[in-house]
């Protein structure tokens, strides 16, 4: 009896675990759409990179697994995905503090002292404890603290702390060599600031190579319970690689808290973050900053933003601008053109080419840039019917085993009463 169960149990399993996953071979009826690759001549570089446009996010909305390039020949070309994220190096210096003071109704001021090998530096961090103030500010440097040098006269500071903290504490100017620096931060009439020391930085950037989409608001309404606004977006493409927003605001001085969020269907909505935006428009002190950093999403067509007005009255929003990274697709060239790319294959997984190990050795910025053409349906794309759940296509195999695994039970509960059945006895 227990060989019986094992080989039912054993031949249960295998029926239910039946289906397993394999990849296959570029099959180009399984893709929907296609672009012309255009190179540009000549191309000698032996390598050739196209930026991502919107028709393909568009149309693969699946973090771009699907996307192939094919030859002439119908061979797949290998590539690779490279992006050029913003980078920041920092080298921090300890300089001396000195001469913190006050001029009445002036300025503050104190000077750094960077040592008999001064290093080059671009950037003052102001330490302070006062809160809510507004005030623009001065760098200038010294070799001999007799005759001085003007760095930035235009430098803005500031701190916020109504609703949501918010602050900026950082002089910037131009990479310089002084031993001595002196740093005047202008009164704007309410007092000197509470300045306890300064610290001093090497800042190198690398600025972020990106692209924008215009969006398009669709929606306006005022929450006057919540005292926010909210604004929907229309990116017209699915799936752009959005992970900032640029508000285009007509009004002046404010600061408020913009919430984010995405949707495909405009039902429900996945927060992506939020941030602040500002503007002060003052005699003493003029900054102004509408950009929003959230998390990428990329599925999503629309956009909500929720603007928190608190007691103030909503701000005149006229329009909106997605930043993104560019996406840059590298490949090597040969002589069977022209190139097509191939995209959208919900099933398709991500490629894994030799050429990623090449890619640190190739000078992305100098190879020539192609174009793309029009998305166009792949002519050869035949539509596969919905997969069916392996429970619903193999139904009849299921009634099967339940049918015998009933019919054994029924075999097992017939024995054991014939067994315990009590024997008669005539005397």
């Amino acid at each position: 009896m227990k060989r019986i169960l094992s080989a039912l149990s054993i031949f249960a399993m295998i029926c239910l675990l039946a289906p397993i996953s394999a990849r296959a071979d570029f099959t180009a009826s399984d893709w929907e759409s296609i672009k012309a690759v255009q190179v540009p001549a000549p191309a000698d570089s032996g390598y050739a990179f196209f930026a991502v446009d919107a028709e393909i996010y568009d149309g693969s909305a699946d973090g771009l697994k699907s996307l192939r390039i094919i030859d002439a020949a119908s061979h797949e070309v290998p590539y690779q995905i490279r992006t050029q994220a913003e980078s920041e190096s920092r080298e921090e210096f300890s300089p001396k503090f000195l001469n913190n003071s006050y001029v009445q109704d002036k300025f503050n001021s104190f000077g750094l002292d960077l040592g008999d090998q001064p290093p080059s530096v671009n950037r003052i961090d102001i330490l302070t404890t006062s809160e809510n103030f507004t005030r623009r500010a001065s760098v200038e440097g010294s070799s001999d603290q007799t005759e001085w040098h003007m760095l930035t006269d235009e430098a803005y500071i500031f701190n916020f702390t109504r609703h949501t903290r918010s602050e900026y504490l950082h002089l910037e100017f131009p990479l310089s060599n002084f031993r001595y620096l002196r740093v005047k931060i202008f009164d704007d009439g309410t007092g000197p600031l509470k300045i306890s020391g300064a610290k001093t930085f090497k800042v190198q950037k690398i600025e972020a190579e990106t692209e924008t989409w215009p969006l398009t608001i669709i929606e306006k309404t005022e929450n006057e319970d919540k005292k926010t606004t909210e604004i929907s977006l229309d990116a017209q493409y699915r799936a752009l690689p959005i992970r900032e927003m640029e508000l285009n605001v007509a009004s002046h001085n404010y600061h408020r808290t913009v919430a984010v969020h995405s949707t495909d269907d405009r039902e429900e909505w996945i927060s992506l973050g939020s941030g602040i935006i500002f503007n002060y428009d003052l005699p003493q002190f003029k900054k102004t900053n509408n950009r929003v950093a959230f998390r990428e999403n990329s599925n999503d067509r629309y956009f909500k933003l929720v603007i928190h007005n608190y007691d103030d009255e909503p701000l005149d929003v006229r329009g909106a601008t997605g930043i993104g990274l560019v996406r840059g697709v590298i490949f090597p060239l040969n002589d069977k053109l022209p190139y097509t790319v191939f995209f959208g294959n919900q099933s398709a997984q991500a490629p894994q080419y030799d050429l990623a190990h090449r890619i640190p050795y190739i000078e992305s910025d100098r190879l020539p840039r192609c174009t793309l053409g029009p998305r166009v349906p792949n002519p050869s794309y035949v539509e596969k019917k919905p997969v069916r759940p392996w429970s619903e296509e193999h139904a009849w195999l299921l009634w099967a085993i339940m049918a015998a695994v009933i019919l054994f039970l029924a075999y097992l509960i017939f024995n054991l009463t014939q067994k315990t059945r009590p024997e008669n006895h005539t005397g």
